[in-house]
């Protein structure tokens, strides 16, 4: 088989790469190829010609992946050698089947020690005094102008507590600050976890638990910190995150800090903040390239160069090499570290395959009736929070409608696909993890007769590991639950009336079928709902109409095949 080609971008360690691969896969099916120069946002028709050949590729910021995504017909995977993924259109890599590898926490403690560094910097002016004094200064005058302040006992505010915030925390606990904490996900008790975690990383205890202050607002926050820092990604409900209001509630002559992405703080109403005398300083590693702040004195700007160092560097493209052998390894199958693919734990695997049967089951249902999806709704309860997670479990629930479409890559491209069909697509936030609870997934379908039409399932485990998920409610229908396996099944809807039962049951026995599994499910209009899990049979049409005929159903008996089913 002819190694996958990849191409490695700005400046990528190729030598990190095919060693990382090296050790991993022992014989390595992969060919690195570095592509000079880089390709930004307004690149996309150069940048699709310099991936022709390509299978995969691998970038850093300065590359960007946006239109020519739609014409990469070949393109597998991209792997954001970095934390942050702003330079890729995510939801086009999706919507066309490509996974986006990144490297979490591959910068957080170069970026953590650059916010110290900076504030070191602002406080003490240690550049301006070596400045001064190589241009042949006096001493005396340079350490008359240069009276400095103390971290130590202020406090620093922390604005999101993730992998570098947590380690933003940790080292301001070093130096014996106190440390105000605002995550507008994560409970308390995951914040509490992640700063500990990072303490018992560098050797620390912190006895006095004051000093580690958990706020329920953003205000909380701003009103409490000598210094506030900013570490959140570039999300639509991050723009703008600190603006005139944001500034107006924090202490008078306090700092701010922003070192994550530009477009967060609003650098106007920084301006005038500082210059009404409000605000004391303002330090950032990604000023706008026509910011009202450039060339201000008390603003400290450096070139986004928080994570550029050669450890993080290094560790970036070796998780992104990980990522890449691992994926080529598996012929595809093995995802790590993907950023709109997130891998899943125990529960997770077993939500995402209950949803995927049950959207199976549902799409071809609905077609049975006669209807057409015009949209889709996934609830889910029992699971983590997140958006990503969120999105996947929508993909395995829609694949089913696009199966002949997939191509081999999964359920990725299903979202785009059911876009492109004119098919809404609603991904709810995926409720708070309960330890011990099995997750109960709800699927909603809008109808193309304005009605809605409802199926919910729940996934309960046995004594011997074995998943085992059953269908709850289908439509007006609900019961004990009908266990959903890579089976084929009649579905017989009726009055409830004497004999029903029997007709079913003696018309799948003259056509030589066995039932496997009965289910009664009732309804809230007086009818009930027989549904039979059988073998393959050879005459469909036949068995359903003879299920009619004695019933007196008219075209409400419906074959369901989850035969091809594969988890």
């Amino acid at each position: 088989m002819a190694p996958l080609k990849v191409a490695v971008f700005d400046g990528v360690e190729i030598d990190v790469l095919m060693q990382t691969a090296s050790s991993l896969t022992g014989t390595v099916p992969i060919e690195y190829v570095a592509v000079p120069g880089s390709f930004g946002k307004q690149q996309q028709p150069e940048l699709r010609e310099a991936m022709k050949g390509f299978g995969g590729a691998v970038v850093r910021s300065n590359t960007q992946f946006h239109g020519a995504l739609d014409e990469l017909p070949d393109l597998k995977f991209i792997g954001r050698a970095g934390i942050g993924v702003d330079s890729i259109d995510v939801s086009r890599a999706s919507k066309n089947g490509v996974f986006v590898f990144y490297a979490p926490d591959s910068n957080s403690a170069s970026v953590a020690e650059m916010v110290f560094g900076q504030l070191s910097e602002l406080e003490r002016k240690i550049g301006w005094q070596h400045a001064e004094l190589a241009r042949g200064a006096n001493e005396k005058s340079v350490k008359k102008s240069a009276l400095g302040a103390e971290l130590y006992q202020k406090s620093t505010g922390i604005i999101g507590v993730g992998n570098i915030g947590a380690k933003v925390a940790s080292v301001g606990l070093g130096y014996g600050m106190q440390v105000q904490l605002f995550d507008a996900i994560k409970p308390e008790t995951e914040i509490t976890a992640l700063i500990s975690t990072e303490l018992r990383k560098r050797g620390l205890v912190v006895a006095d638990e004051s000093r580690v202050a958990v706020q329920r607002s953003l205000d909380g926050v701003l009103a409490n910190s000598d210094y506030v820092t900013v570490h959140v990604p570039k999300l639509d409900n991050t723009m703008g995150l600190i603006g005139r209001d944001q500034l107006e509630k924090m202490r008078k002559n306090a700092v701010l800090i922003n070192d994550s992405r530009e477009g967060i703080v609003d650098e106007a109403a920084v301006k005038e903040a500082l210059d009404a005398g409000r605000l004391r300083g303002y330090i950032t590693d990604v000023l706008k390239e026509n910011s009202p702040l450039h060339g201000h004195q008390k603003v400290l700007v450096t070139a986004h160069t928080g994570g550029n160092t050669k450890e993080a560097q290094v560790k970036a493209a070796r998780m992104i090499g990980e990522s890449i052998a691992e994926y080529v390894q598996s012929g595809g199958k093995a995802i790590r570290r993907s950023y709109n693919y997130p891998s899943m734990d125990a529960s997770l695997t077993q939500a995402y395959d209950l949803t995927r049967i049950m959207g199976a089951f549902a799409t071809q249902y609905i077609a049975g009736i006669g209807r057409t999806i015009k949209s889709m709704r996934v609830d889910a309860s029992g699971l983590v929070s997140y958006d990503p997670m969120a999105l996947k479990m929508a993909a395995a629930a829609g694949s089913a409608l696009v199966q002949n479409r997939l191509n081999g890559r999964g359920d990725l491209p299903a979202l785009g696909l059911l876009e492109s069909d004119g098919i809404k697509v609603y991904a709810a936030e995926l409720k708070g993890a309960r330890p011990g609870i099995a997750p109960q997934i709800s699927l909603t379908y809008g109808l193309d007769d304005g009605t809605s039409f409802l199926f919910s399932g729940q996934s309960e485990p046995t004594e011997n590991g074995e998943k085992i998920y059953f269908l709850k409610t289908i439509g007006a229908f609900s019961g004990r639950g009908i266990r959903l396996m890579p089976t084929c099944y009649v579905l017989a809807e009726h009055q409830d009336i004497r004999g029903q039962i029997g007709h079913v049951g003696t018309a799948i026995g003259n056509h030589g079928m066995n039932i496997a599994q009965f289910e009664l499910m009732q309804g809230n209009d007086g009818n009930n709902l027989i549904a039979c899990s059988i073998g393959q049979p050879s005459d469909i049409s036949g068995l359903l109409g003879k299920i009619q005929a004695d019933t007196g159903l008219g075209s409400k008996a419906l074959f369901i095949n989850l035969a091809t089913y594969k988890p």
